[in-house]
């Protein structure tokens, strides 16, 4: 992210358009940024701007060292992000989803809203009310690095943001200046709902972009069909993450998985290993293993205790199992290799943690982007749709979260663990806990 000028923090500072939540948030979810301007790398096919780097980011960077939030916001995130996979989970099927996409659209709507809705927001996204604090984001900002890891040499973790504003509504300089200093943000304002044509050319820009962020798993996620008239804003945002295993797994032609309703499959596509000094944890029956990608992140794969299903685990048990893992001299390992692919509404999910206003009609304040609109307007559904890919080298996935606003009208240390029946799966970032992807699997048979 570029340095804000002083010109430009004094004007942010004033307006309050982004306070100590936002940018003590973007420490946590945003640690890697996708530069996408005038120049094409080509050798990963990646925009950058070539004022800013003279070779590609992507394929020439340090890798990322990101700032530790407070742990106490650490834990409220991670919290966040468990009870919306509780919530939003589907029974007895193959799900994932990606809290970090979600936390990050959700940043772009607290930076326009004002008010009640952005006090929501706060209180969601940081436990407390800072919606109307401006200090401390200057030193935020500064301490904030956005470097992204190079392709082949550990993890590779990339975002994108977009925005798009109805021609009908006037947006606030200090939002328009915010987004712009954004290097992983694109702003389309001035878009005419009702001009179809123009609609689909945006649309075909937008795909292209996202593609290109998601490596091709989610090649088309924006529509013009699905843009109604009275549009008013389109929040977007897309995540991808690709990493090998620290140790690649063997291939294991004998595991047999039992499925919910009992039955039980032979599985020729899964993968096995012997890790020496091991993560393990064990807490009130429930089992993980922490398993490292080269870098900074891992996937804690959670075996619920057996005739239990993965949709019944709970936040604490999940916080559990994280302050329970240790150390053991010798862990075998063997899973499914699998993948999954979910599209869920997360409207009911996020108006039942406390951002009601943001779905009622009327009641959402957007004065932290528009000084005012022909007529009220409020988020009208927010969706996210979710690949994931796991086998014996490592993990590649990709999310895309959208989000449109309408006018309105005890412990025991087993040297195994073996994942035959139903369970859950967490990608997170090592340092910080930050979930990037949470899953579980009922059927590892291929979809």
């Amino acid at each position: 992210m570029k340095l804000l000028t002083k010109r430009v923090i004094d004007k942010l500072i004033q307006s309050g358009m982004f306070s100590v939540l936002f940018f003590s948030v973007c420490l946590l979810c945003f640690p890697l940024q996708v530069y996408s301007v005038n120049k094409e790398c080509p050798n990963c096919q990646a925009n950058y701007n070539d004022e800013d780097f003279p070779d590609c980011p992507l394929c020439n960077s340090e890798p990322d060292h990101q700032e530790v939030p407070s742990q106490s916001l650490l834990e409220h995130i991670q919290n966040q992000a468990l009870r919306l996979f509780v919530q939003a989970a589907q029974l007895q099927v193959n799900f994932v989803l990606s809290p970090d996409s979600v936390f990050r659209t959700l940043l772009l709507i607290f930076g326009a809203s004002a008010g009640e809705t952005r006090s929501e927001l706060s209180r969601y996204l940081t436990g407390e009310d800072d919606s109307a604090s401006g200090q401390g984001a200057v030193a935020n900002l500064a301490e904030e690095q956005g470097a992204t890891a190079a392709d082949g040499e550990g993890a590779v973790y990339l975002s994108a943001n977009a925005v798009v504003v109805s021609s009908e509504l006037g947006i606030r300089e200090s939002y328009r200046n915010a987004l712009e200093q954004q290097d992983n943000t694109v702003l389309h304002d001035g878009i005419d709902f009702s001009n179809t044509p123009a609609l689909k050319k945006l649309a075909g820009k937008l795909n292209e972009y996202f593609c290109r962020v998601t490596r091709g798993m989610i090649p088309s996620p924006c529509s013009a069909s699905d843009w109604k008239e009275n549009q008013s804003v389109l929040f977007m945002n897309a995540v991808y993450f690709s990493g090998d295993w620290e140790d690649e797994f063997d291939r294991n032609l004998n595991l047999e998985f039992t499925l919910a309703n009992g039955e039980r499959v032979h599985l020729i596509d899964s993968m096995e290993r012997n890790i020496e000094n091991g993560r393990y944890a064990y807490y009130e029956f429930w089992r993980a293993a922490a398993i490292p990608y080269q870098g900074d992140y891992e996937m804690v794969f959670v075996l619920p205790p057996n005739d239990t299903m993965p949709n019944e685990v709970s936040p604490e048990i999940i916080i559990g199992l994280f302050s329970s893992f240790q150390t053991v001299e010798k862990l075998h390992v063997e899973m499914p290799s699998f993948s999954s692919q979910s599209k869920v509404s997360l409207n009911a999910p996020l108006d039942q943690s406390g951002l009601s206003s943001l779905f009622t009609p009327g009641a959402a304040n957007w004065g932290g982007m528009v000084a005012s609109s022909p007529s009220p307007f409020s988020i009208s559904r927010i969706t996210q749709d979710c690949h994931i890919r796991v086998d014996r080298k490592g993990t590649e996935a990709a999310a895309f979260t959208r989000s449109y606003a309408t006018f309105l009208s005890a412990r025991f240390y087993p040297k195994e663990i073996i994942f035959d029946h139903p369970y859950l799966y967490i990608l997170r970032h090592k340092e910080t806990g930050r979930i990037i992807f949470i899953g579980q699997v009922y059927d590892p048979q291929p979809e």
